[in-house]
């Protein structure tokens, strides 16, 4: 699994370095879109692409169906999920005395929108997951 997974990162690893606009990833395993991380800066996100682009190989390695076909997402697919996920009830949390957040969890996706606590008006991270 970690030499199939390293062909992977090997073939994406330099794919977010080629813009300075690239502030996050949509993932997909089996063609079906699985997570997705989106920071507030290209720099932040750059810094933390390595190992979440290591994390991602491992897990769609470890759940490829081989056997299959999978059609390609388009970007309107991607901006269409993107805007599902933030449907839902949004709940307020704390996280830490620096940190909050903001929780939509709907039907099939899960959501965390993490802020400084002196700046409520503009989030850091986003993490999306479907359930």
């Amino acid at each position: 699994m970690k030499k199939e997974a390293g062909r992977y990162i090997r073939e994406l690893s330099h794919i977010a370095g080629k813009a300075n606009d690239v502030v996050g990833f949509v993932f997909c395993i089996n063609g079906e879109i699985n997570s997705a991380d989106i920071y507030s800066h290209n720099k932040l996100f750059l810094k933390l692409w390595p190992k979440m682009l290591e994390a991602s190989a491992i897990e769609a390695v470890s759940e490829y169906e081989q056997g299959f076909d999978y059609e390609t997402l388009s970007s309107r697919d991607i901006r269409n999920w993107l805007e599902d996920v933030e449907s839902g009830r949004k709940s307020p949390k704390s996280i830490n005395r620096y940190t909050d957040a903001r929780v939509i969890d709907n039907e099939d996706y899960y959501m965390m929108e993490t802020y400084d606590e002196k700046d409520k008006d503009n989030w850091v991270h986003k993490n999306m997951i479907k359930k």
